[in-house]
């Protein structure tokens, strides 16, 4: 079965299992009792009310003398709908224990003090008071203390909102109430953990792939679910100590509707007059909104979250279905029909909860006749989002799938160009050094002849002819270095070039060298020093490689010297040979230092150049240097000249002429650098006619100089 089957069926059998889940758990919630052995003080007659304060004293005394108790129903229609702000008093004669070593249970009351006759039993968000906190989900179970039954019970409390209520007072077995509580979040816990799951998951994605928003925002829908349902949990303000967290966890409705908004742009883009964009901009504003009212006023926040969101949600979540179903008739594609799923059970649930919230008599009705869909419905607004953002998980599954799916052809593709590419440079290769062996033959004979005539093998010469003649000779010698350096490259680059160690005294090669160039520095004005003693033990080192590394790197620092001086000096450092060619010529831009040891490349390649070359010679001595066990670096400063350092190994022993082991092109790490080359061929040079001197002084390299200005190509 292919992987993107694979990942549909294996979502889709997910989904299934985690809706069983979810169904299971809320049916649990459901029909768990909120505590069978429990007795409950609120509602009905049983508590009269003292609107106002009543005098207390520092130790907790009260005098309830003159006070108006009126019961709690008449208060509560007489501000039915209206905001209350102040004190009250409760009391009520407090019943007789329904199971020994009964607990007090209080909850939806945010600031409240509690006595037994003048005894006070607990003072919860008093004294100080702190306005930024969820009443229906704060909660104590407080021990009454012995001879409970007959006393009067005390509640002060400090209200601000609408809709004035005495909260839930319970007698009943602390075991039971945690219970109770834990059967009242399983539906909490398993849809957060599947919301957190699920944004964990978008996330990654969007880390791996973060040009695609898409899964930022199905990350922040999820994480923002997960967060308002984790925070209707009555359990986790006991487990999590943070109450400004668990005071915004309303915030998490507009939140998720932004981050779905911004969804569908990502999906649909921004639509006519970027309708699409300015609402979830629109969204993210009044969240933003909402955090800084609920900073101020509490009731000003919850009425936001009541009223105003449902009034801005409706329209948008109506108008966004239109669009949808719109597009999906046009287009008719997975990714509208799996919105489409998602969006009816959304409106589904959404429509009933916020009417349950918009209108403040139909909770109690529902609560009187159905029990069980009451215990329900707070949790139906996160269930109806996880059904939706399922669904939307499908768009996020089909996505994927198709950049795997296109990712697989676009390998397939490139393999394929990689294998031809590779197969047109074996073939160019072998073409260029078949063609090199070729002309390297009769190019010798050429010069060798035109040599021999210049001798004077034919007799006297005319000084015309003998010009030509050597100007053949100088043209037929800058091909012959051209055709080894290509030679040496391609045998570096097939990893066939191998080394012959032997003892070698870098004098020795030294001074052969710069006895070669010596003519060269003398029409200069340059020059010539070699600074290394006697007593410098040999190299080990192919004789040969040495002394073509010498020709290009004294060449350069000739060729780009118009004035001063170039040495080669060495030292033993450290158990290893150092070498290093310095001269006082144009220098190097730092930023060019790496590239002069790049095949083909020059620091100036523009046509206009002053200075040939091809660019291979530093790229061949850097590769011979290592092949050797060394390494060739440069420090170099504009105007300032150049030092070119290689390291060599000194010689153990070995015996002479033996082909090294493990030190051919072939066994040694590979250079990307010449793995990864275009060959190109080199430009042609120019027909001036160089001194004879020059071609002598360089055998094995190129021509030291053209006339005009200085330039810095190497």
């Amino acid at each position: 079965m292919p992987m993107t089957a694979r990942l549909r069926t294996g979502w889709k059998l997910y989904a299934a299992l985690l809706l069983a889940l979810l169904l299971a758990a809320g049916f649990l919630s459901a029909a768990a009792p909120e505590q069978e052995t429990a007795y409950s003080l609120s509602g009905g007659p049983g508590w009269l009310v003292h609107l106002g304060d009543l005098p207390v004293t520092p130790d907790g005394a009260f005098d309830a003398a003159g006070a108006d108790w009126r019961p709690m129903q008449e208060i509560r229609e007489a501000f039915k709908g209206q905001r209350f702000t102040g004190m009250f008093w409760m009391k009520q004669t407090a019943p007789p224990m329904p199971v020994d070593g009964a607990s007090l249970y209080v909850r939806d009351q945010k600031s409240f003090e509690l006595y037994l006759d003048r005894q006070k039993l607990a003072s919860v968000n008093f004294s100080p008071y702190d306005f930024r906190v969820n009443a229906p989900f704060q909660w104590r179970i407080l021990p009454p203390p012995a001879g409970f039954e007959g006393k009067t019970l005390y509640a002060r409390v400090y209200f601000d909102d609408r809709q004035l209520r005495p909260g839930q007072f319970s007698l009943g077995s602390g075991s039971g109430f945690w219970s109770s509580l834990l059967r009242q979040d399983i539906n909490n816990a398993v849809l957060s953990t599947l919301f957190f799951g699920l944004g964990a998951f978008a996330l990654f994605l969007f880390i791996q792939n973060r040009d695609n928003r898409l899964y930022w925002y199905f990350s922040l829908f999820a994480i923002f679910a997960g967060y308002g349902c984790a925070e209707r949990s009555l359990l986790l303000p006991v487990l999590v100590h943070a109450p400004l967290f668990h005071y915004y966890h309303d915030v998490a409705l507009p939140m998720c509707t932004f981050a779905f908004l911004a969804f569908l742009e990502q999906m649909y883009g921004p639509g006519k007059w970027k309708l699409r964009r300015r609402l979830w901009q629109t969204m993210l504003a009044f969240s933003a909104v909402c955090i800084a009212v609920g900073m101020k006023d509490a009731v000003m926040y919850k009425d936001m979250i009541r009223y105003v969101f449902p009034a801005l949600f409706l329209p948008v979540f109506a108008g966004t279905a239109g669009v949808i179903v719109r597009i999906f008739l046009k287009q008719r594609d997975r990714e509208t029909l799996w919105s489409l799923c998602g969006a009816r059970p959304a409106a589904a649930v959404h429509v009933p909860a916020f009417a349950l919230i918009v209108n403040t008599g139909l909770p109690a009705f529902v609560a009187a006749h159905f029990p069980a869909l009451y215990r329900m419905w707070p949790d139906q607004i996160f269930a109806g989002v996880f059904l939706f953002l399922s669904c939307l998980g499908m768009v996020l599954v089909g996505r994927f799938t198709q950049v795997h799916r296109q990712v697989r052809t676009y390998a397939a593709e490139l393999e394929e160009k990689n294998e031809r590419l590779m197969e047109v440079a074996r073939l160019k290769d072998e073409f260029l050094a078949n063609t090199s062996h070729e002309l390297r033959t009769p190019l010798n004979g050429i010069i060798g002849l035109t040599e021999s005539l210049l001798d004077g093998i034919g007799g006297p010469l005319d000084p015309r002819v003998r010009s030509n003649l050597q100007l053949v000779v100088s043209s037929g010698k800058r091909l012959a270095n051209l055709i080894n350096d290509i030679m040496d490259f391609a045998k570096l680059r097939h990893r066939d070039l191998q080394l012959n160690l032997e003892p070698v005294r870098l004098r020795e090669r030294t001074d052969i060298v710069l006895a070669v160039f010596a003519p060269l520095a003398r029409k200069k004005g340059i020059e010539l020093a070699g600074r290394i003693g006697d007593a410098l033990p040999p190299a080990a080192a192919d004789g040969n490689r040495v002394e073509q590394i010498l020709y290009n790197l004294i060449g350069n620092a000739i060729k780009f010297t118009e004035s001063g001086r170039v040495w080669v000096e060495a030292a033993l450092e450290e158990g290893r040979l150092r070498l290093s060619v310095g001269d006082t010529g144009i220098g190097i831009p730092a930023e060019k230092q790496e590239a002069i040891f790049e095949a083909f490349e020059q620091v100036e390649g523009s046509s206009s150049r002053e200075h040939g070359g091809t660019g291979l010679g530093l790229p061949i001595s850097r590769k011979l240097v290592e092949l050797h066990g060394g390494s060739l670096t440069v420090e170099s400063s504009p105007g300032q000249g150049s030092v070119f350092k290689l390291t060599s190994p000194v010689w153990t022993g070995q015996a002479e002429a033996e082909p090294v082991a493990g030190r051919t092109a072939a066994e040694d790490a590979p250079d990307p650098a010449l793995q990864t080359l275009r060959l190109t061929m080199p430009p042609a040079y120019p027909a001036a006619a160089e001194p004879a001197e020059s071609e002598a002084a360089a055998p094995g390299r190129r021509p030291a100089k053209r006339a005009g200005r200085p330039s810095c190509q190497r």
